[in-house]
């Protein structure tokens, strides 16, 4: 069986963001009589397949009645509209419950471990890559291919010993211009 150990990407939505609001988790799907449940308790309607128009996927449109928004006790948790409904966009249902699965179980101690074992993998493909060139191959035929990677597995631990008896520290994961200025200015968390 193979695994794909990924991190899903967070919910971007300033509900999400706040922790106090609601954001899409917060809602209840009820994908046979196509409808949504806030967490209010008022329901959808409105449901529109659209399709998306950076990568051409389908996504799912739902608005709520205007009057119940307008409403609402806790309309400053769910939308900063003055007016207009709550709008909630997701994907198709196995894509949709497949994203909250991930998003769910990427909070578990055992999947960060798993996580971290990951980090380590790529640190050594990008050994590999930058100081090896273990995406050319010097020789044409599979054999001797084969042996270029033995020989290229053998040099990344020497490297890694080298490194070892020598007291290198070890890198630490670069962090992107754009990620320090929001953890600067903005005082984003990491995670």
């Amino acid at each position: 069986m193979l695994e794909l150990v990924s991190q899903a990407p967070p919910d971007n939505t300033w509900q999400a963001q706040a922790k106090n609001g609601f954001d899409l988790s917060s809602f209840k799907i009820d994908w046979e009589t196509k409808s949504v449940q806030c967490p209010m308790g008022k329901t959808s309607h409105a449901w529109r397949i659209r399709t998306d128009g950076q990568n051409q996927q389908q996504l799912v449109e739902v608005r709520f009645h205007r009057k119940e928004c307008a409403n609402c006790q806790m309309r400053q948790h769910c939308t900063k509209s003055k007016t207009e409904p709550r709008l909630l966009k997701f994907r198709n249902q196995h894509r949709h419950e497949a994203l909250q699965t991930a998003r769910k179980n990427q909070t578990d101690p055992a999947f960060q471990k798993r996580y971290a074992k990951r980090a380590g993998i790529e640190g050594t493909i990008s050994l590999g890559v930058c100081a090896l060139d273990l995406r050319r191959s010097c020789y044409i035929g599979l054999a001797k291919t084969h042996l270029q990677h033995i020989a290229t597995a053998a040099a990344i631990n020497f490297c890694r010993l080298f490194n070892w008896w020598n007291q290198v520290p070890r890198a630490q994961t670069r962090v992107s211009s754009w990620t320090r200025f929001c953890y600067t200015y903005f005082n984003v968390s990491s995670g």
